[in-house]
Order: C-alpha cells, then structure tokens, then sequence
C-alpha cells in the first residue's frame, strides 16, 4: 500500500520547501496572476529563504494549472549560507517538453 508523503509531517527537518502550487508560501491566500512573472518565489520551510528573478530572467505563472514555467532561460536564485555540504534531497516536479531541440533540467 502506497502512502503519500505530505511535507508538513517533515516541516521541522525541512531545508527547503518550494511548492509551485504555492509561490508566495501563504497556503495560498494570494497568488500570481496568470501569466505573469515570478520575481520572487517563497520558500515554505521554517528558513523562509526568497529565490528571486530579475524581470528579464523571471519565469511565468500559469493560474490554470497552478505551476511555474520555466522555458529555458530563466531562473531565479538565492544566496544560501547555512546549507550543509552533504544534503539528501527529494525533488517533484514535472516537465513538458514543446520543442526538440531544448534541454529541459530539473
């Protein structure tokens, strides 16, 4: 029997929790309008980090679907001091390639 995982049994342990479903990280209270860029995405962990995006670099927002799109070219960073050297991690996510010839990484 399967169980799903939910990260708030994990939330004191959690380094980093960035939820797409969830950009500002209010439990969605308010979020993006569709279409528009992500200049700031929350981190839902207790470390409340910020990954930003200048405008030029900034994904999308697509309320429909409640994701980030990312098309290649952009990206959003954040200046870490307190991560460890050596971190187990879980990544969830899901790409959608359009193109052939792009390189899509996770």
């Amino acid at each position: 029997m399967s169980r799903l995982i939910n990260p708030y049994h994990y939330y004191d342990k959690l380094l980093l929790w960035l939820d797409g479903d969830d950009v500002f990280g209010n439990e969605k209270a308010s979020e993006p309008t569709n279409s528009s860029s992500v200049l700031t995405w929350h981190d839902k962990s207790i470390n409340r980090y910020k990954f930003t995006a200048s405008s030029a670099d900034a994904p999308t927002y697509d309320s429909t679907n409640r994701k980030i799109n990312f098309d290649g070219s952009e990206h959003l960073s954040c200046s870490i001091t307190n991560f460890p050297v050596v971190v187990s991690m879980v990544v969830a996510g899901s790409i959608t390639i359009t193109d052939d010839s792009q390189t899509n990484v996770i």
